[in-house]
């Protein structure tokens, strides 16, 4: 049996490789395409992208924060020493 189960997982790990060789090789190749289709020079496509990841970095900056104050909020919302969790449960229950 461990034959068997020993083959099979040689034989998963090698259609696993063959997929990720796969897509890595269709990835270069979209990209080689992308590149040769953009009407701008590599010059010109590097600053618009880089300009769209740092709005973007602000973007998810901005998020961030935002949850972290809400987070914050609700923290500060809850009686932590077990005050307000005891003042429901009036009825006994823990």
């Amino acid at each position: 049996m461990d034959g068997c189960s020993a083959s099979l997982h040689r034989r998963e790990a090698r259609r696993q490789r063959g997929r990720r060789s796969s897509a890595l090789l269709g990835l270069a190749v979209g990209a080689g395409v992308a590149a040769l289709l953009l009407p701008q020079s590599g010059a010109e496509t590097r600053r618009q992208l880089s300009a769209k990841l740092r709005r973007r970095k602000g973007d998810v900056e901005e998020a961030v924060d935002r949850v972290v104050r809400e987070v914050a909020a609700g923290i500060a919302a809850v009686d932590l020493s077990g005050r307000v969790g005891a003042s429901r449960n009036k009825g006994g229950m823990p």
